[in-house]
């Protein structure tokens, strides 16, 4: 199983265009967009000036925060920017708490990330994509997605 799975990652990392076991890059923010009360997009340029990874419509990026103990923490965000651009958007929703804690990694860019700020992100990934077609489509969405 395991090997299955080893074979797994690295046939996704291939498709990612990334090598094997290091999917991580730095992006630089390029602008923050408040969006709704809760709601913020960041507009972002990979930091190195190589072109971004090929993306399509309907897949995801892992981000890696480092929080304010020096933990790193991973969270997913879907691409809220149109396939083939050189710069990227990820749109991140707050959790408010409403009696439960709040959201301590998604509070953590509305209070903390400007323009110039760095933020590593892995390639694009996810098999929930839209493919090219002329028939009708119609998305249901729950959350932010």
């Amino acid at each position: 199983m395991a090997g299955a799975l080893i074979a797994q990652e690295f046939r996704l990392c291939l498709e990612a265009q990334v090598r094997p076991g290091h999917p991580w890059r730095q992006w630089t923010v390029l602008e923050q967009r408040q969006e709704t009360a809760d709601t913020v997009s960041f507009l972002l340029r990979p930091a190195d000036g190589a072109p971004a990874p090929r993306a399509r419509a309907g897949q995801y990026v892992s981000v890696r925060v480092k929080m304010p103990d020096g933990v790193h923490q991973l969270r997913q965000y879907s691409l809220s920017s149109a396939p083939g651009e050189q710069t990227g958007r990820i749109t991140v929703k707050r959790v408010h708490g409403g009696g439960a804690p709040e959201g301590e990694v998604s509070n953590l860019p509305h209070r903390t990330l400007q323009a110039g700020d760095e933020l590593t992100l892995s390639a694009p990934f996810g098999d929930v994509v839209l493919t090219e077609s002329d028939a009708p489509l119609v998305l249901v969405s729950a959350g932010i997605g």
